[in-house]
This record gives C-alpha cells, sequence and structure tokens, in this order.
C-alpha cells in the first residue's frame, strides 16, 4: 500500500536516471517564466540521480502531492 489516504495505490515501478540537460528543460517547460527559480530547478534536475516512480492509484496526481508535500521549500 503506497499512500494511507488512499488505500488502492501501490508503486509499481522505480527507477534511477541521469538526466540531460534538455530533457529536464522539457520536463520543467510548462513552468518556464512561469515559476520563480526555474533555471534553478532544472540544474537540480541535471545535478546527480533522479528517482522515477510509476504509481497506480484512481488518484494518482493527488496521492504523489500529498506524500511530496508543498512545492516552495519555504512553505515545505
Amino acid at each position: 500500500e503506497y499512500c494511507a489516504s488512499n488505500p488502492g495505490s501501490s508503486l509499481t515501478g522505480l527507477r534511477s536516471l541521469i538526466m540531460a540537460k534538455a530533457d529536464a528543460e522539457m520536463l520543467m517547460a510548462a513552468y518556464r517564466g512561469v515559476a520563480q527559480g526555474w533555471g534553478e530547478s532544472v540544474e537540480e534536475l541535471v545535478s546527480g540521480p533522479c528517482i522515477v516512480m510509476q504509481i497506480q492509484a484512481s488518484n494518482a496526481l493527488y496521492a504523489v502531492k500529498e506524500i511530496a508535500g508543498p512545492y516552495q521549500p519555504l512553505i515545505a
């Protein structure tokens, strides 16, 4: 069971990878010019290994956001 508040969720895949800068920029493209610290986020993604998770759930986005917490470090 992955998340107590979402009992039907499960972690179905897990992988570590090194992300190329072009891939990190593509992943973060929706936030370019909108989110403060876009460049820093891209640099963080390419600074070392990333963990990629595949989560199966009726509302997977909510489950991940609940576990990961807020995007803003000061709020987190």
